[in-house]
């Protein structure tokens, strides 16, 4: 099943993907570092995660069910 985080971003425009969306790169969005991010799928919201990085790669732990 495909699950998608929602994380809201401030101005991000189809051309900031199409041209400049690389490795490393950083795009801020309106979250702050401390507040948790809505996990869906399907559009349902399933659970409240945070980001983590873990060997390199970024990853989501679960911090509360919806």
């Amino acid at each position: 099943m495909q699950v998608d985080v929602m994380v809201k971003v401030r101005s991000f425009r189809v051309q900031d993907l199409l041209g400049d969306c690389r490795r490393e790169r950083v795009v801020e969005t309106v979250h702050e570092h401390t507040q948790d991010v809505p996990l869906c799928c399907a559009g349902a919201l399933l659970l409240w995660s945070e980001f983590e990085v873990l060997d390199q790669r970024l990853a989501v732990r679960v911090t509360r069910l919806a």
